[in-house]
């Protein structure tokens, strides 16, 4: 079993630097929000031990299927959360294959894109995302 949780350790840091390679602002708004989920984790498994008021769920989601969710999968395996409640993981895994596919589909087409002196989508998401797309 800890293999197992080694490999998707392993698989999550190749995914991560992969788009930090080949779209390095995408790859920096996905660090940010892993960073982010990662702490969301750690603040409501705090607030289960002590009985307080918890983060809904769809608040860990949100962020895990905008690019967190290396985070997520960290904080969920760190402080052993949200990891018996099988509709969440199951909701979780979907959140994850959805960012991927997303991001593969985003980076291949900028790749594409970029031989014909197309602005790369990814360059437009950060812009939008508040980053400076530099040229």
């Amino acid at each position: 079993m800890k293999q197992l949780s080694f490999l998707k350790l392993t698989i999550c840091t190749a995914f991560l630097s992969a788009v930090f390679i080949l779209c390095p602002l995408l790859g920096a708004c996905y660090a940010i929000l892993s960073f982010y989920t990662f702490a969301l984790y750690g603040i409501d498994k705090r607030r289960a031990v002590q009985g307080k008021y918890r983060i809904p769920e769809y608040c860990l989601l949100l962020p895990a299927l905008f690019g967190g969710w290396t985070g997520a999968y960290l904080g969920s395996r760190i402080f052993r959360h949200k990891t018996a409640k099988k509709r969440f993981v199951v909701l979780f895994r979907l959140t994850v294959s959805g960012n991927v596919l997303a991001t593969l589909i985003l980076i291949y087409s900028g790749l594409n894109l970029n031989q014909y002196g197309v602005a790369s989508p990814c360059r437009t998401i950060c812009t939008v995302c508040g980053f400076v797309a530099l040229s």
